[in-house]
C-alpha cells in the first residue's frame, strides 16, 4: 500500500485497510521520513522545503500514531507505538537543518 503519511485521509485509509486485512493493530513501528535538501545551509533553505520535511517527519508521525492509538484504545487491549528518531536530531548535520529539527528528541538518561 502506498500512502502520503502527511495527509490525514490517506493515513486513516491505510489504517482502515490494515484493520480490514488483519483485524487489529497490536504494534506500530513508525520510521517513515525524508531528509529534504542535504547540503543547503539553513539560511538558504526555502520555506517550502522546511514545511515539507516537517509535514512528513513530524505531522506524519502524529497522524499515524493518532490513527493507530484510536484503534488500540477502542479495542481495550493496549498496544505499542515506537517512533524512530535519528542521532542527527541531537548531534546536528550541516546542511540538514529541517531534518535535524524534525528528529530532535529529549534524552534524559
Amino acid at each position: 500500500m502506498v500512502a502520503d503519511i502527511s495527509k490525514e485521509q490517506e493515513v486513516d485509509a491505510a489504517v482502515a485497510k490494515a484493520l480490514e486485512r488483519f483485524g487489529k493493530v497490536d504494534m506500530l513501528v513508525h520510521c517513515a521520513a525524508i531528509r529534504g535538501p542535504m547540503t543547503t545551509p539553513l539560511v538558504e533553505l526555502s520555506g517550502g522545503d522546511w514545511r515539507t520535511v516537517l509535514e512528513v517527519n513530524l505531522t506524519g508521525a502524529f497522524l499515524i500514531s493518532k490513527a493507530v492509538a484510536r484503534c488500540m484504545i477502542a479495542r481495550g487491549e493496549g498496544g505499542k507505538i515506537v517512533l524512530v528518531s535519528s542521532l542527527a536530531g541531537n548531534r546536528g548535520v550541516p546542511g540538514s537543518g529541517a531534518y535535524c529539527a524534525s528528529k530532535w528528541v529529549f534524552l534524559d538518561w
